[in-house]
């Protein structure tokens, strides 16, 4: 991997300058240990964390929702005006209501808001952070909030990236079988698609 500049890191995710200058060096590391090193692969990776991250602004995830947005974004979920109020602006049940029992949260616990989105790929699920922790040492299960520091925040996205094949979806250039795998589903695939070619343009 040729050595990347605050400057392509910013094109390539939509952060500012200063922002990615303190980004880079935890980037740079976790991509170098994950094999990220392909330009192709490093442009999609940043692209894509970009978007998850908002900008490399965003390490955990927003659950604040209005009764009308949560009808927006969890359709299947909430079915009717009074069941979206029963959660809107209460981002602790919610947390708890749309992950709870899935993705190896354990049913009536409060586990869908201790393993809530985290990091730079918002890392989600009792699942998620379990294998995370097998794989790195880094005791997020009881300490979730180490997602949030820089090193971890990177390391995890790059880890993900790595162990779930997201290069192989770039070399076959399936662009949304890669965000479905990132994502879990084609959420802002044209934003995504958007920044990586911002992203192809400033690195490869």
């Amino acid at each position: 991997m040729t050595q990347l500049t605050a400057q392509q890191v910013a094109e390539a995710t939509g952060a500012t300058l200063v922002r990615s200058a303190l980004w880079l060096p935890h980037l740079t590391a976790a991509m170098r240990k994950y094999n990220i090193t392909e330009p192709l692969h490093v442009a999609a990776f940043l692209a894509q964390i970009g978007v998850e991250s908002g900008a490399l602004s965003r390490l955990t995830e927003n659950l604040n929702y209005s009764a009308p947005r949560l009808r927006q974004v969890w359709p299947s979920r909430f079915k009717s005006d009074a069941v979206a109020q029963r959660y809107a602006n209460n981002p602790r049940d919610l947390a708890n209501y749309v992950y709870g029992s899935r993705m190896g949260n354990q049913p009536g616990s409060d586990d869908g808001w201790n393993y809530r989105g985290r990091g730079l790929k918002q890392l989600t699920g009792r699942d998620n952070y379990t294998e995370y922790q097998r794989a790195s040492g880094v005791p997020v299960l009881a300490n979730p909030d180490y997602l949030v520091r820089y090193d971890y925040a990177a390391d995890s996205a790059a880890w993900f990236w790595h162990s779930r094949g997201c290069g192989g979806f770039v070399d076959r250039g399936d662009w949304q079988g890669l965000t479905k795998r990132i994502n879990g589903g084609l959420n802002g695939h044209s934003e995504r698609m958007a920044r990586t070619q911002l992203a192809i343009d400033a690195i490869c």
